[in-house]
């Protein structure tokens, strides 16, 4: 089953877009290159159900050789303090994800945090030791999908 397909039978389905149209405009720029299809943005499609979750940002519907992949992207500060925040939104992800998205395998998908405003996070601190714990969630300035 492809993923838009998995989409289309969700709750997302009302709110899915061309391209990275869902994603804020002022945003876009951090999104470059390959071939996306189509986005959803996660965020404001739960904020009336759950508005006290830490709530993920964007899904992206991507190809790479003829086959979809789902990218799943946070755009938020990089500061030390944030490490705490972005993880509670990931675990709301992953359980977003299994509650609505079923069918999505969860280790083809892809997730990353694109920093708003630059990465302030020192390696030798015990938040950046914590994202370190979490390798799938990729810290990154922009986010290239001609490289997912």
């Amino acid at each position: 089953m492809s993923i838009v397909n998995i989409i289309n039978g969700s709750i997302l389905a009302p709110h899915l877009k061309s391209g990275i149209q869902a994603i804020q405009r002022k945003y876009r720029n951090k999104i470059c290159n390959g071939t996306p299809l189509n986005s959803v943005d996660i965020d404001t499609t739960q904020q009336r159900n759950q508005p006290n979750a830490n709530r993920w940002d964007y899904l992206i519907v991507a190809t790479k050789s003829n086959t979809q992949i789902a990218v799943f992207v946070e755009i938020h500060s990089a500061y030390s303090c944030e490490v705490g925040t972005v993880i509670k939104k990931y675990d709301w992800l992953r359980n977003f994800i299994s509650t609505n998205l079923r069918n999505l395998q969860l280790g083809s998908a892809k997730y990353f945090w694109i920093s708003s405003d630059g990465i302030h996070i020192p390696k030798h601190t015990p938040q950046y030791k914590r994202l370190a714990r979490h390798p799938f969630l990729r810290l990154q300035t922009n986010l290239d999908l001609s490289k997912i």
